[in-house]
């Protein structure tokens, strides 16, 4: 996600390819899934084998390729990976806004702020400050 916050996307692709070919049941699926999604490959996910995709990781993973930001944060609240949560509750507060439900999402990226606040993450503090004006 580096890479793809300081414009650098054909890097961020050929990593993400490499990714893809070494995947393995572990959080960083769901690192991969983010990346893909603001790549617009989501489907690509679906290319994994099964056993990864079925893995509570890759489940994650699996509802972002589907572009299912709710059932990801369902899966995501047991899990204790709060940044993540914060990241995919930041996506779904902008599908939620972009589908006109303005006060679902402020909550959401209400959410996601107060986590990235509390991390000193100021950079994303200010992104989801500036969604929640431009709501």
């Amino acid at each position: 996600m580096l890479l793809l916050d300081s414009g650098r996307h054909v890097e961020a692709a050929g990593l993400v390819d490499e990714a893809l070919e070494v995947a393995y049941p572990s959080i960083a699926l769901v690192d991969l899934a983010l990346v893909l999604l603001l790549l617009a490959r989501e489907g690509e996910f679906a290319q994994l084998d099964e056993p990864i995709r079925a893995s509570p990781w890759g489940m994650i993973a699996e509802a972002l390729g589907r572009r299912d930001t709710a059932a990801a944060l369902e899966l995501l609240a047991d899990t204790g990976a709060r940044t993540h949560e914060a990241e995919v509750r930041l996506l779904h507060a902008r599908e939620l806004s972009d589908a006109g439900r303005h006060a679902e999402a402020a909550r959401e990226a209400a959410a996601a702020a107060a986590f990235f606040r509390g991390a000193r993450a100021e950079r994303r503090s200010r992104e989801v400050e500036i969604l929640l004006q431009t709501g």
